[in-house]
């Protein structure tokens, strides 16, 4: 440092560009929400149900029968679950609903890792 030609900006840059280098050379790993998602769905609609949770990279965990509907249980990353109540409607002519509750964090697949870090080097390139 010297006070008459050090600026402040230079140490926040400096700074900034020491953080993004430790964090790469760390290895990171990118974390998503779970969710435990309930369908209460009518037992017609079962299979078109399951097909679309497995098609958002979701886990089934099981099923019961209550009064002539069918509760799905399974386990759903948020990411998966945008529009999902549009979505749940349209399969089930509007006759199905859910419930959704945070379950935990955990590590995403590998490819949708790679997926997420190229869309961002590309993102810091445009600003660069």
């Amino acid at each position: 440092m010297h006070p008459v030609d050090s600026k402040e900006i230079a140490f926040i840059i400096a700074g900034r560009n020491a953080f993004k280098e430790a964090f790469r050379n760390a290895g990171p790993k990118i974390l998503e929400p779970i969710y435990n998602v309930d369908i209460f769905t009518p037992n017609e609609y079962v299979g078109p149900c399951m097909s679309d949770l497995n098609t958002r990279r979701g886990m089934i965990m099981n099923q019961d029968m209550e009064k002539g509907f069918t509760v799905l249980h399974a386990r759903v990353p948020l990411a998966e679950l945008y529009r999902y109540s549009t979505i749940l409607s349209s399969l089930t002519g509007g006759s199905a609903t859910f419930q959704m509750k945070f379950a935990e964090y955990v590590q995403v697949p590998a490819d949708v890792q790679t997926k997420l870090l190229a869309e961002y080097a590309a993102q810091e390139e445009e600003e660069d």
